[in-house]
């Protein structure tokens, strides 16, 4: 599985095969990796797998045929049905909304209506009218003063760390990743301890899991260095083809639109079948409010459609992330075996890679994306109905067997997702189909053992760590930027230019800390997935 001493061809990323050997007088015998400086350095641990049964030949052919095309066309004919259901039912319904609280009245029941006089009537309408008025007047400003400033400061301060800082010390970042976990795991058992009064039984459920972590440093602590290498060779190839990053950013907004969207689909669909079980009740001589039309509205038909739609919103969500991760995997492969073609922001690996994810290997990511969709929903479905028993106060088993089941679920769920994340490196390399990816996952697993987990679990903490970083760094930028703004604009000690009247809301610092802390994690997200 590894570079040998012999010629080895490196395995083709792009369409045209690359003749690159290892010369037998430079390998001396031993295994290979490529280092974070992109030179090839000889290392008793292999970064790189190669196979050396590889035919170039028929991993050239393998990019330019579709891969299950049949997912690709049901995707197809599913976003044509989405179209459909968009021009056709599509609405949000606001034209509709009436903020005359006078007429809510009908809409109330009796008990709350009686504890309603004329004076809480007054100050609810009161309420609504300010409220209208704030929305018009103070959302824009937020979103020009704090919004943009720190999704554009989040960029540059992930950038920066991903680009200097981490690469200059990557054992350091790996190595202060972990020990701030344990850190945060004392800090977290020493309070849950004292809010409990030092309790024996708590007591030691906190020394137990504050064990788990030493155990878990002690294990990971002889791979770091393996560990530091992966995350150096991550991070200067991608800042490298920082286009990549664009090519997130478009996609995690489209994935926002794609949401808004759905809703808009799904209020129109359910209103229009609403109606439509109304106008079939109203021929048959029936009332709209009589019980014989609430159990028309609760027809089967209903859940049917709504689980349709709920498959359509996670996997169309799915299959916007994973064609991001299939992209990256091309392009730091691209990097690492043709580097003259991904050197640079929009960079021919960038590009290149990211046709193929949209076309070749589209139908392997819908494949792979329907799975988790799936299964995603089932453990949202068993979620909501222990839920809904938790409210209505559900006795015997039912809750209890909800939620193991909700359990499994997540289970089930996590593990497809962890499996998958390496079948999109596979389909993003070598072009293989979805199946014979999670094949070779699966050998990859059994060579290598929990020395993968281990090592990309400790990557996942230094991600973690500078999302909060950027975060934190961001909302006290956004603190800094919306002080001097509301002294240029304003002298009244209880308004804010940027918030409005302060004197029954949380500080202006205060939301611009939180809206900044928000817009820098939401950032650095995108940004550290695509490291990921």
């Amino acid at each position: 599985m590894y570079a040998k001493a012999d010629a080895v061809p490196i395995p083709t990323i792009a369409v045209e095969p690359i003749p690159v050997t290892i010369d037998e007088d430079e390998a001396e015998d031993a295994e290979y990796r490529l280092s974070a400086y992109g030179s090839i350095e000889a290392e008793a641990t292999s970064l790189i797998v190669i196979d050396d049964n590889i035919d170039i030949s028929k991993e050239t052919n393998r990019i330019i045929f579709l891969r299950d095309p049949a997912f690709a066309i049901l995707f197809l004919l599913h976003f044509g049905v989405i179209i459909w259901l968009a021009i056709s039912y599509g609405n949000f319904h606001i034209d509709e909304i009436d903020f005359n609280v006078t007429t809510w009245k009908d809409y109330v029941d009796d008990d709350a209506t009686s504890q309603m006089d004329d004076n809480k009537w007054s100050e609810l309408q009161k309420i609504v009218d300010e409220t209208i008025q704030w929305v018009d007047v103070y959302p824009p400003r937020i979103i020009c003063f704090i919004i943009i400033p720190s999704c554009l400061i989040a960029y540059g301060f992930s950038f920066l760390i991903t680009a200097l800082a981490i690469p200059a010390c990557p054992t350091g970042a790996v190595v202060f990743s972990l020990l701030g976990t344990l850190a945060m795991t004392l800090i977290v058992s020493f309070s849950i301890s004292v809010a409990a009064h030092f309790n024996v039984f708590v007591f030691m459920i906190s020394a137990f899991f504050v064990g788990i972590v030493i155990y878990y440093i002690c294990v990971a602590w002889r791979v770091i260095p393996f560990a530091a290498v992966n995350l150096s060779v991550a991070l200067r190839g991608i800042s490298e083809n920082c286009g990549v990053y664009l090519v997130a950013f478009i996609f995690s907004i489209t994935g926002f639109f794609w949401t808004i969207s759905w809703f808009y689909i799904l209020f129109g669909v359910m209103d229009s079948m609403d109606k439509a079980y109304e106008t079939v009740h109203r021929q048959q001589g029936g009332t709209p409010n009589s019980d014989n039309a609430e159990d028309q509205k609760s027809d089967p038909i209903q859940g049917i459609v709504f689980l349709a739609l709920l498959v359509s919103l996670y996997w169309t969500s799915k299959i916007l992330l994973n064609v991001v991760q299939v992209s990256v995997a091309g392009v730091m492969a691209t990097w690492c075996f043709v580097k003259n073609d991904a050197e640079g922001c929009c960079s021919p690996g960038v590009y290149s890679s990211l046709f193929r994810s949209v076309t070749f290997s589209f139908g392997s990511i819908c494949m792979g994306s329907l799975f988790e969709a799936i299964v995603t929903m089932i453990r949202v479905l068993l979620q909501s109905t222990r839920d809904q028993s938790n409210r209505n106060s559900c006795e015997g088993c039912g809750p209890i067997i909800f939620c193991l089941l909700e359990c499994i679920a997540k289970c089930l769920e996590d593990i497809l997702h962890y499996f998958n994340q390496w079948t999109w490196v596979y389909i993003g390399i070598y072009g293989y189909s979805y199946l014979e990816s999670g094949r070779k996952v699966v050998e990859l697993f059994k060579a290598r053992g929990f020395t993968t987990f281990i090592t990309n679990d400790l990557i996942y903490h230094v991600l973690r760590f500078t999302n909060v970083i950027v975060g934190i760094l961001t909302g006290i930028v956004a603190i800094l930027v919306q002080s001097q703004v509301d002294k240029s604009h304003t002298t009244d000690d209880n308004m804010s230019y940027l918030y409005g009247s302060i004197e029954s809301s949380p500080p202006p610092a205060a939301l611009s800390m939180g809206l900044g802390f928000f817009v820098g994690i939401s950032i650095s997200c995108v940004m550290m997935q695509v490291v990921k």
